[in-house]
């Protein structure tokens, strides 16, 4: 695996996808993110810290293309998912 993918926080790129996912319409309030994760099993230390580093990781020239390329897949994946389950509410 390459570095760059490696987990921040024990956060895998994925998981931090799949909760980016579930926080769509709460992006401006870091506070019901910090909640979404905190449901998930992830104190908002451990959160804010992969937050920052998945961003800085995706902003790296060195880096952003793979990163965000697989964040973009894992992402997309998620928010099928969502949909899908809020469908079936």
């Amino acid at each position: 695996m390459e570095e760059c993918l490696k987990p921040i926080e024990g956060i895998s790129l994925q998981l931090y996808a799949e909760l980016v996912a579930k926080m769509r319409g709460h992006e401006d309030d870091l506070e019901a993110c910090a909640r979404i994760a905190e449901l998930a099993g992830i104190d908002r230390r451990r959160w804010f810290a992969a937050m920052s580093g998945w961003n800085a990781r995706m902003s790296d020239p060195n880096h952003a293309r793979l990163v965000s390329r697989t964040y973009i897949d894992f992402y997309h994946a998620a928010v099928v998912f969502e949909d899908e389950g809020r469908q079936d509410r």
